[in-house]
């Protein structure tokens, strides 16, 4: 139940963001990821055209909202 960045993409929207290697996801626009399937997760990380999803990270022992 938990997806952990292996590396942002070069110039993506994640890597401008902030998004790390190693950080883990745990939420998507407030919403828990626990239980939901892969390509669900990723379908709510690209969000719809134009845009601005946030996820919410663990990092380390810290919890963090990126834009």
């Amino acid at each position: 139940d938990q997806i952990m960045v292996t590396s942002p993409m070069k110039g993506s929207p994640a890597e401008r963001a902030g998004i790390r290697p190693k950080d883990v996801i745990t939420k998507v626009n407030g919403k828990s990821i626990k239980g939901k399937a892969l390509d669900e997760v990723v379908k709510d990380v690209r969000g719809k055209e134009n845009t601005e999803v946030t996820l919410t990270v663990q990092r380390g022992s810290e919890e963090k909202d990126v834009k």
